[in-house]
């Protein structure tokens, strides 16, 4: 009887351990099980999430270069400057197979640069990064991201809702005859205060660290339209390994949208150059299309959290990027 009993706990506790096997190993993920403090506890394919660090850099760009985007390493000095703990990587065996960043703008955060090593895709390590990087967030009312028609899907399951769709458009590199709009100035320290003031109003959120960035990485490119004392509109542009990415641009209309742009567009010198805009904004597309910009891929705007996001996009008329919101 002894003998049969101590069968049966035994055959007992096998079970509850392979059903704690199997609760570690889910989500198609046969590399790692994660706390919700992003520490490996279980690693035997030695993958794991940490903090993203400087020295990342160029294995972020491999990444990156390898999905065909246009981010540079000042991009990535920019994520890690501006969110020091709140940017992440998955490693196996010291090497970065993944990535993602986070950066709050007050009540509003933004969620950008999800990437996989194509030979580490359908582990579920972006599954793990995007949870990483929604538990780094907890604390925020909302968390927005701009998502591909195929990683839509995939955020709609962590809580993610469409708020509507964006359309990217690049010009390929042309001779420059832009005229400046002679109410335009390149933004000072003085202007930037109104920008900001006006920005924090129409994106929801306080973007005054990414707006300096922009203005001291691309003066050139960060412009300000002006009627009196009064701030009507602004634009900042920012070099990418292959275009210059144009964006935010913020006006009252089309026109003063369009002067924005023209002036960025002559700062650059006929530079190859893209801008992300809200689908809705067909008088605007029809503008870029004068310019010589044609549409490459569409983006899904998207937002999760127990508020609404807030701001005013009636005024919005190119955003700074997927990666910032």
């Amino acid at each position: 009887m002894h003998r049969f009993q101590n069968r049966v706990f035994a055959s007992a506790r096998r079970e509850i351990w392979a059903k704690r096997i199997r609760y570690c190993y889910q989500d198609e993920e046969l590399s790692m099980h994660v706390t919700d403090t992003g520490d490996a506890v279980s690693s035997p394919g030695g993958i794991y999430l940490r903090g993203m660090v400087t020295g990342d850099i160029p294995a972020a760009m491999r990444l990156k270069c390898e999905a065909g985007w246009n981010q540079t390493a000042a991009d990535w000095e920019r994520f890690i400057r501006l969110s020091p703990d709140g940017c992440f990587v998955a490693v196996r065996n010291d090497d970065v197979v993944g990535t993602v960043t986070t950066i709050r703008y007050g009540g509003l955060s933004w969620i950008g640069m999800m990437l996989v090593d194509s030979a580490y895709r359908r582990r579920g390590i972006a599954k793990r990064l995007m949870g990483r990087a929604i538990r780094h967030l907890s604390n925020v009312a909302s968390v927005g991201l701009d998502a591909t028609p195929e990683g839509a899907l995939v955020y709609g399951k962590f809580g993610f809702r469409d708020n509507g769709g964006l359309v990217r458009l690049i010009r390929d590199e042309v001779s420059s005859s832009t005229v400046i709009g002679e109410s335009v100035e390149n933004v000072t320290l003085d202007a930037l205060r109104g920008i900001i003031t006006m920005d924090t109003l129409v994106f929801g959120g306080d973007r005054r660290e990414l707006l300096k960035s922009l203005a001291e990485y691309a003066p050139s490119a960060a412009v300000v339209l002006t009627s009196g004392a009064i701030t009507e509109g602004y634009a900042f542009g920012r070099s990418g390994t292959s275009r210059f990415h144009i964006g935010p641009v913020v006006a009252e209309n089309v026109t003063g949208a369009a002067t924005l742009v023209d002036t960025v567009l002559s700062s650059i010198n006929g530079r190859a150059a893209l801008i992300d805009v809200p689908e809705w904004r067909k008088p605007f597309i029809r503008y870029l299309a004068a310019r010589r910009f044609r549409i490459q891929r569409s983006f899904t705007r998207m937002y999760r959290g127990g508020s609404e996001p807030t701001g005013i996009p009636e005024k919005v008329f190119a955003v700074a990027g997927p990666e910032f919101g």
